[in-house]
């Protein structure tokens, strides 16, 4: 099971996103990621006060947030996204085979992608093809049973090398950030979930 959790919602205190959490990990979702809250309405701006206020809420109730999931052990895969410690993510974290695509985080490292739309693009090994850009020339070939790409070719080594250099690159990043968040968001204090996660919920 994933779950998605909005942090930095208009009206909604650190307590309220406490005991909402405390309700999630009671269900162990094997994933979680943490988004911001993005939207902006009159009714929003009036509960959540001036820009800096809401800037500093939202810090305070994200370093909550990835407290209370390191807390219960979930492990940081980067991104603000979690997993528990036997997930495939988590396993692939640990053996270096992450991988990110457009979509999110893969445990695999070389995955096939498919487009299947007009104009979309499809990596299949060391292929690379790309559909037909005009709508009518990909209907006709859908109707014809037939596959709508428009061109076709093989990736050259140094673009494989070059993609996977960014991949690795773009990995160290957020993994040196999600080492840096376990250090600067460790729980503090005994006192319970709710009394460890409240203590410096601020400093982030």
């Amino acid at each position: 099971m994933c779950s998605d959790t909005l942090y930095g919602l208009p009206g909604r205190s650190e307590n309220d996103l406490l005991k909402w959490l405390e309700l999630l990990l009671e269900q162990r979702p094997d994933r979680i990621s943490l988004h911001p809250f993005g939207g902006r309405t009159r009714l929003a701006s009036a509960a959540s006060g001036p820009p800096a206020r809401q800037l500093g809420e939202r810090i305070g109730q994200r370093a909550l947030a990835v407290r209370a999931l390191l807390a219960a052990g979930y492990d940081p895969i980067g991104l603000d996204v979690f997993a528990l410690p036997q997930d495939d993510l988590s396993r692939a974290r640990r053996s270096g085979q992450r991988h990110r695509n457009a979509l999110g985080y893969t445990p695999h490292a070389e995955t096939d992608l498919v487009g299947l739309g007009v104009s979309a693009q499809s990596r299949i090994g060391d292929a690379c093809f790309k559909n037909q850009v005009d709508l009518l020339a990909w209907e006709s070939a859908v109707d014809m049973g037939e596959l709508p790409i428009m061109d076709g070719r093989g990736c050259p080594p140094a673009q494989r090398s070059a993609s996977q250099t960014a991949v690795r690159g773009r990995f160290r990043r957020a993994g040196s950030a999600a080492r840096g968040q376990v250090r600067c968001l460790l729980p503090v204090g005994t006192g319970g979930l709710g009394t460890s996660l409240r203590h410096r919920s601020h400093e982030f």
